[in-house]
């Protein structure tokens, strides 16, 4: 199904192998980055984190015969490779998973409606991993005490794209920041952009966002200190004009608006919100911090509910795929293996929005279980070809059906089986 998918949005045929370096194994054949980038995929795709585990797909013929993977590299080979890439072959990997994204958005999530325009979560999160003595060791070119950032930008259901960065200053925060929005920012332009933020990386860089095509609201996160500064704000003023939340909530939440003052603009782009909670039967209030638009005719309090409950993607992937072991790579070596991990995460959302819509609640990792890693069986009979797979327990009735007409379209895709591939 992962490979339906791949020729379906001809993935393979974007992949440049000049932006590569080579390897020195000739079995490979002439498409070593092809060849490879498929085996991290699929093996990805599977539920398998680390090289080893991609190493073993040669021990499942039948898996290779349905992807038409003549050749597979071994643990070595693949270490090699990975260590072997560029800031080039990484951009390059980059642009490959942005091109499936987009592909698969303009099918799976039209960005209009007749003339309306469908809304859309835009959401930009940074990871960061602190390296201490006490619970690290030190490893390739990552010493404790190091922290490392990934700067990743999702758009709906999908991973875009995503930047690494080692203790990274101010100003390498802004530019990463810009680089993603201006790279992508087309890739929003005809939705109703709503654009989430888990950090404020500059007044400048964020008023880019506010003017780009397609974006009708945002939000990003403040530190208080920010707010204190920017706005002169104090917990305890009695000019805060505060707004009583939805009472059918169980926490007890206030709002209001702060607005910067005139001296001090570059700071923050528009106002800040601030938000003051209490759970029943506690004595003191907790306090969140937002930058919206000065001008929105959208409510603080929808502000703040929308911004905390959007859908973090790359948590979901990261716990999903189990990637988290694999930090201790070397610095391109890590970039390019987690990009093609959003490219195994993005193919796997694209299975479940489009040949399984009776998994649309299903996470990653239940996919895996429940799909990905079923049993089955292929036997040939002339020009005939027979995939008996294990019903899993908690298949639905109506799911035969439904996977018969999938798998339909699955070997249609597939024939000739060989045909992908060009050595």
């Amino acid at each position: 199904m992962i490979e339906a998918l791949c020729r379906r949005w001809k993935l393979w045929n974007q992949i440049d192998e000049k932006q590569f370096p080579p390897t020195p194994n000739a079995s490979l054949g002439p498409s070593q980055a092809e060849t490879i980038i498929a085996q991290l995929v699929f093996s990805l795709a599977r539920g398998g984190a680390s090289l080893t585990e991609a190493a073993m797909l040669r021990d499942d013929p039948l898996l290779l015969r349905m992807i038409g993977l003549r050749h597979v590299a071994d643990e070595i080979t693949l270490s090699a490779w990975l260590n072997g890439q560029t800031e080039g072959s990484v951009k390059e990997l980059r642009r490959l998973n942005s091109h499936f994204v987009n592909s698969a958005l303009q099918e799976l999530c039209p960005a209009k409606t007749g003339n309306a325009a469908n809304p859309i979560d835009v959401v930009m999160r940074t990871k960061r991993w602190d390296f201490c003595t006490a619970t690290n060791p030190i490893f390739g070119n990552i010493v404790a005490g190091d922290q490392l950032f990934w700067r990743t930008l999702a758009i709906g259901p999908f991973l875009l794209d995503g930047i690494w960065s080692a203790n990274p200053d101010t100003a390498k925060n802004t530019a990463q920041f810009e680089e993603l929005v201006a790279t992508h920012q087309r890739s929003w332009k005809d939705y109703a952009a709503y654009f989430s933020s888990g950090d404020l990386p500059g007044a400048a860089a964020w008023r880019k966002v506010a003017g780009s095509d397609g974006c009708v609201s945002w939000t990003a996160q403040l530190d208080e200190d920010i707010v204190r500064q920017a706005c002169k704000f104090e917990r305890e003023s009695k000019d805060l004009r505060w707004t009583d939340g939805d009472s059918s909530e169980t926490k007890a939440h206030q709002y209001c608006l702060v607005h910067p003052v005139i001296d001090r603009p570059n700071i923050l782009p528009a106002v800040a919100a601030v938000a003051r909670y209490r759970e029943e039967g506690t004595m003191f209030y907790r306090w969140r911090f937002l930058a919206v638009p000065e001008k929105s005719d959208i409510p603080a309090q929808t502000l703040f509910a929308r911004h905390f409950s959007v859908n973090v993607v790359v948590d979901q992937m990261l716990d999903e795929l189990n990637l988290n072991r694999m930090l201790s790579l070397e610095s391109n070596a890590r970039a390019a293996y987690f990009t093609i991990g959003l490219l195994a995460f993005n193919l796997l959302t694209a299975l479940r929005l489009l040949l399984i819509p009776q998994a649309g609640n299903w996470t990653t990792r239940e996919m895996i279980r429940g799909i990905i890693t079923t049993p089955a069986t292929l036997s040939s009979s002339g020009r005939r070809d027979t995939l008996r797979l294990a019903a899993s327990s908690h298949w639905a009735a109506d799911w035969r059906q439904d996977m018969n007409a999938s798998l339909s379209n699955l070997f249609a895709a597939l024939k000739p089986h060989h045909a992908r591939r060009k050595a």
